[in-house]
């Protein structure tokens, strides 16, 4: 019996021990949860009140993409009041190049915010040539009431320049390279013409990317333009808005 009492008494204090150091334990995790947390809390940025599209990351690109936002929100013309979210409003659209020739063409999709998608494809008897891309329209500079000029500030490439590889579609091998964007390089500068203009107002290598795919003889050319579009003043080349 005195043997049984004191087993009994040594498992009992073992558990208050146990138990003791369990308590111990449980004290120091809500210590450092409460640390955790507030060393979290301290590091959480504010909130800037960014669109979504502007606070996707804390990239070199992300940061540039802010800075050209709020560059692009200034007032393009005081004595009229047309900003640049204007301006972009009022130009977004799908604008085309192609000389009507081959299977050759660049596209530019322009959005409400000036951001913009490329593409530029091109092929010969057994490459194709691609270039995809998207950045940023900005700087935006009022001309008069039917011209504006902006500047393309940031350009993201899908693919690097002079890259090549091989795709299969079902037993067909496409061989791929890739060049760069053109009409539309970082830092390019180009002149938005609205539609409604006297043709022959208009730069004439601006006219002529009409002319080309629509097969449109120089007699037959309308007096009025009837398209708006984006001209790389440097190349000589149109993007144009055919609706």
């Amino acid at each position: 019996m005195k043997n049984r009492l004191t087993v009994i008494s040594l498992i009992l204090a073992s558990a208050m021990v146990l138990g003791a150091c369990a308590k111990e334990e449980a004290t120091e995790e809500s210590e450092a949860s409460s640390v955790s947390m507030i060393s979290t809390a301290e590091s959480e940025e504010p909130d800037t009140g960014l669109a979504p599209s502007l606070a996707e990351s804390t990239s070199a690109s992300a940061v540039s993409s802010t800075e050209e936002t709020t560059t692009e929100s200034t007032t393009v013309s005081e004595s009229t009041g047309v900003s640049a979210d204007s301006f972009f409003q009022m130009t977004a659209g799908e604008y085309y190049m192609s000389s009507g020739v081959g299977g050759w063409y660049e596209s530019l999709t322009v959005n409400a915010d000036g951001s913009f998608s490329y593409t530029l494809m091109d092929s010969d008897y057994d490459v194709t040539y691609i270039c995809n891309a998207d950045g940023q329209l900005g700087n935006v500079t009022k001309i008069d009431d039917n011209s504006y000029q902006v500047e393309v500030t940031r350009l993201n490439l899908e693919y690097a320049p002079d890259d090549t590889w091989t795709e299969d579609f079902d037993g067909y091998q496409v061989n791929y390279q890739a060049v760069s964007a053109y009409d539309v390089e970082l830092g390019a500068k180009l002149t938005y013409y609205v539609s409604g203009l006297p043709t022959s107002s208009l730069p004439e290598n601006y006219v002529v990317w009409y002319q080309m795919p629509m097969a449109i003889a120089d007699a037959d050319m309308p007096g009025t333009f009837p398209l708006s579009g984006f001209y790389n003043v440097t190349n000589e080349r149109a993007f144009l808005n055919f609706g």
